[in-house]
């Protein structure tokens, strides 16, 4: 392939192989040359990256990765595409479109791994706003459930491992650390309304659109809004996302209460890697940026 003409971003080495999966499975039949690239947790290395792209014709920037929940609708697993994508509807309606592609969270659905993107891909541009056929149990404390206006409704579909997981538009919220506690999360729910939160989309987009680029924020649900993320095990990883294994050993010596937490973020990230791998597979067979 030639000088690329698609960058993709990612923060962590989970991510990026994600992703490099994809491309590498559809590298003989594309058309559009692509460059997946890794900026580090909160975009600590995007500025060494970029550098390396000046001079470079890129038709389109996709920032890809992982984040965490805040309204309580959304459930690991789910799919949102930042509102200030280019195309974002439009790219929504073609994962919606791509049946077997992704695995679902609902318990008792999980199935073998599909390939990704088997199915047809519509890219007609058209809306269909159709209420989520699935809703988890609101957070603790919580009596109701928050509405989604139109062009945040995401939907389920029958696929090949069962039910996919939903795609939404909606605004999502760039912080400088994670949000550990639900409380933290519904605090800034409350505050921004954004559908989830991460910590790379907005410098991101600001360096793809300051370049009039296209620019389109991807990402999978890895933690939901009633979900705590222990401080103690963020800590466990490098700015790469890669696992520090003497500090791993050390933290679980004498405390096994930490297993089950970091065996569920585990799980989490699995199926969230699973999921992001097939959308950025259908996105880039898509011809994004259309």
């Amino acid at each position: 392939m030639g000088r690329p003409k698609l960058l993709i971003l990612t923060a962590v080495k989970m991510e990026y192989d994600a992703a490099r999966q994809a491309v590498d499975r559809r590298a003989a039949g594309m058309a559009t040359p692509v460059a997946v690239e890794l900026i580090g947790i909160g975009g600590q290395f995007q500025l060494a990256v970029v550098e390396g792209y000046t001079g470079t014709h890129l038709d389109g920037v996709l920032m890809a990765g992982f984040a965490g929940g805040l309204n309580p609708v959304l459930a690991v697993g789910d799919v949102v595409i930042d509102a200030a994508s280019f195309a974002a509807e439009r790219v929504a309606e073609i994962l919606r479109n791509a049946p077997g592609s992704y695995q679902t969270s609902l318990p008792g659905k999980l199935g073998p791994l599909s390939a990704p993107g088997n199915g047809p891909v519509v890219a007609d541009g058209s809306r269909r706003g159709l209420i989520p056929a699935h809703r988890d149990p609101p957070m603790a404390g919580r009596a109701t459930q928050p509405s989604l206006p139109a062009h945040w409704r995401g939907e389920r579909k029958p696929g090949a491992t069962g039910l996919q997981p939903r795609v939404y538009t909606g605004p999502i919220l760039t912080c400088d650390a994670p949000l550990a506690t639900p409380a933290e999360k519904r605090r800034r729910f409350e505050a921004s309304q954004a559908l989830a939160v991460d910590m790379e989309n907005e410098p991101t987009r600001r360096w793809a659109t300051g370049r009039n680029l296209p620019w389109l924020g991807l990402r999978v649900i890895s933690d939901a809004a009633d979900e705590i993320l222990e401080p103690q095990l963020l800590r466990l990883i490098d700015p790469r996302g890669q696992v520090r294994w003497m500090r791993l050993a050390r933290a679980l010596v004498g405390r096994p209460q930490r297993l089950g937490p970091l065996l569920r973020l585990a799980r989490n990230s699995r199926l969230a890697a699973t999921n992001l791998a097939n959308a950025v597979g259908v996105i880039v067979n898509s011809g994004w940026p259309f």
